[in-house]
């Protein structure tokens, strides 16, 4: 495996995710953009654990625990921004959950939470 042209494609998925995250947000699609900026988060992390650990990340979509796995040094401020963007991948089988989650994306607080990915992801760039 070429470590560093899969990273290369980590990074790039984590970009389109993001610019697919805005444009669901100028048509106020705001569940579905917070659901991008999580895959966006998602992507860049794995990013790090494929360049830290020289090997393909595992299966799972817990932010903090995939930041843990790879012994990425995180301020409890973002850890409790990625606590919170997790909630945003949900695994719904039922309509009431999604539901709830379609009623917390308001259009304030989807902007915020596209902001702070954005701002997650410019840290996350530095790491390695």
């Amino acid at each position: 495996m070429d470590i560093d042209k899969v990273a290369r494609a980590w990074r790039r998925s984590s970009q389109e995710d993001l610019r697919v995250a805005r444009s669901l947000h100028e048509k106020k699609h705001y569940a579905y953009c917070l659901f991008f900026c999580h895959l966006a988060v998602e992507k860049e992390l794995k990013r790090i654990y494929l360049l830290r650990c020289k090997e393909m990340p595992p299966f799972i979509y817990n932010l903090i625990r995939i930041a843990d796995e790879c012994d990425l040094q995180l301020d409890n401020a973002v850890r409790k921004d990625l606590q919170e963007l997790t909630t945003f991948n949900i695994k719904a089988r039922y309509e009431i959950v999604k539901t709830q989650f379609h009623r917390k994306a308001t259009k304030s607080y989807t902007e915020k939470w596209l902001r702070r990915t954005e701002q997650i992801l410019e840290l996350l760039k530095k790491s390695k």
